[in-house]
């Protein structure tokens, strides 16, 4: 199963990367974005940017050129 996970904010995504320190780091057109694996599952993390525009467009990115079964908006309150 193909999962991506959208993280928005910098603050949010600087938060996460960190946790993940041996991920490779790739840039896209909206942002950073990584390959890990968290217990035995591999995810993909884009950093989307903030805004309804923003996370508009790299939704329709990951649809594209990922073409996942399964995206998550992740937001840390």
């Amino acid at each position: 199963m193909k999962v991506v996970v959208l993280i928005s904010a910098s603050a949010e995504w600087n938060g996460v990367k960190p946790l993940f320190p041996k991920a490779t780091v790739q840039n896209t057109p909206y942002g950073e974005s990584m390959n890990v694996m968290l217990e035995s599952h591999h995810l993909t993390l884009l950093h989307s940017g903030w805004g309804k525009i923003a996370s508009a467009g790299a939704l329709q990115y990951v649809i594209d050129h990922y073409k996942p079964d399964l995206v998550v908006n992740l937001v840390l309150h």
